[in-house]
């Protein structure tokens, strides 16, 4: 029993050795020969400034005198002169009838939409993009709290998503709407024409800054531009809508003089209003006021994205100065050799390769890199070495 016992306990001290062993040459291993890596990858760096301020045009409000109204026109839609915006009704039922014809409507729509079914490679590539863009619609109109739209938005998302090739249901259905449309025969019965007295750019929504114009904008100051965002009227009840009358509208915002000697009056700008458009919305320096208090007043105009910046009016903006297109890699994976030149250490099938790069800028932990067109130059995609111990040109990197 003691020759057992022995054995047994000299068994279990050589085990432990080697675990020792063991884990001492894994220490060393993963404290001596780790290798952190990380992707490159092309990026843009802007210069900008974020600035709060207000949007300006030049807005008509659209009122009615009967107590149910039933807008006809949609949100951004650029309509002519003495075309229809609305009718005009005096009883609830009425005005329940003409929302349900626009209910038919807008179904039918999207069921003649789904109906024209995918035929192809290319219809649905196309399918693809427009899903795209409808998410994106939708996802703007929750945002911005364009309620109206988002009925619509959907409608269109759902027939692009569910679309296939026209079916015994979904012409039957269609039948059906199309059939009970046509059972409405005189859809203005009772109903008053409300028409646009001249031509514009319609919206549902009033703020009460629409007594903001454009001509308050000449000479502004910082505090004058602080009194204009304190110019709220209330909405009256009558209120359906209003019409934009110009297609040129205006950017009034307050940011610190350093930044606005940046700018000078008819030089063109990039505003930048993610909340509200995915893309830069180059705009012309109207004038830049004298400095209060370290800030000035800047306008700016422009005659682009205006359907889709309806909904905005008091908002944060980002003022682009310039963009820089560049590789982004991390501090660390960056040295500097005798001669002053900046180079990194890719991993290219599993050896380090270095490559010599130009450094652009600096961020808060990343440099960015020019993109050179070279053969052996440094590509988005490639793996850089961020840190390690005794890296060389051709050293093996385990992975």
């Amino acid at each position: 029993m003691k020759k057992t016992d022995t054995f047994t306990k000299i068994l279990a001290y050589v085990l432990l050795g080697a675990l020792v062993v063991y884990m001492a040459a894994w220490l060393w291993r993963s404290t001596h020969n780790s290798v952190v890596t990380a992707p490159v990858t092309a990026v843009t760096v802007s210069d900008s400034v974020q600035a709060d301020g207000i949007a300006v045009r030049q807005e008509e409000l659209l009122t009615s005198d009967r107590t149910y109204v039933s807008v006809q026109a949609q949100d951004g839609q650029a309509v002519a002169s003495g075309s229809t915006l609305a009718l005009a009704m005096d009883s609830e039922a009425a005005l329940e009838r003409m929302n349900h014809i626009a209910e038919l409507k807008l179904e039918i729509s999207s069921l003649e939409t789904l109906i024209a079914g995918v035929t192809s490679s290319a219809d649905v590539t196309a399918k693809d993009e427009s899903v795209r863009s409808a998410v994106l619609e939708l996802t703007a109109a929750t945002a911005r709290g364009e309620i109206a739209d988002v009925e619509g938005a959907a409608l269109d998302l759902s027939s692009l998503v569910f679309k296939t090739d026209a079916s015994t249901d979904s012409q039957t259905r269609l039948a059906q709407l199309k059939s009970e449309l046509a059972g409405y025969s005189d859809t203005s019965s009772g109903a008053s024409a409300l028409k646009a007295d001249a031509a514009g750019v319609f919206s549902r929504t009033a703020d009460g800054y629409e007594g903001v114009t454009p001509k308050e904008l000449e000479n502004l100051t910082v505090s004058g531009l602080a009194a204009l965002k304190e110019k709220k009227s209330p909405v009256d009840a009558n209120v359906y809508g209003k019409l934009i009358t110009d297609t040129k509208w205006y950017f009034a915002a307050v940011i610190d003089e350093t930044h606005a000697k940046r700018l000078a009056a008819g030089q063109t700008a990039y505003l930048e209003f993610s909340r509200y458009y995915s893309d830069k919305i180059a705009a012309k320096v109207v004038s830049i006021s004298a400095a209060e208090n370290g800030s000035c007043a800047v306008v700016f105009s422009t005659e682009r994205a205006l359907s889709d910046t309806l909904s905005m009016r008091t908002a944060a903006a980002d003022i682009v100065f310039s963009e820089t297109d560049g590789l982004r890699v991390p501090l660390k994976a960056v040295h500097v050799d005798e001669n002053g030149k900046t180079y990194v250490y890719c991993v290219t099938a599993q050896q380090a390769e270095k490559k010599f790069v130009n450094v652009l800028t600096t961020g808060d932990d990343y440099y960015l890199v020019s993109v050179d067109t070279d053969a052996d130059a440094l590509r988005e995609g490639n793996t850089v070495i961020v840190s390690g111990k005794d890296i060389y040109k051709g050293k093996v990197i385990e992975s």
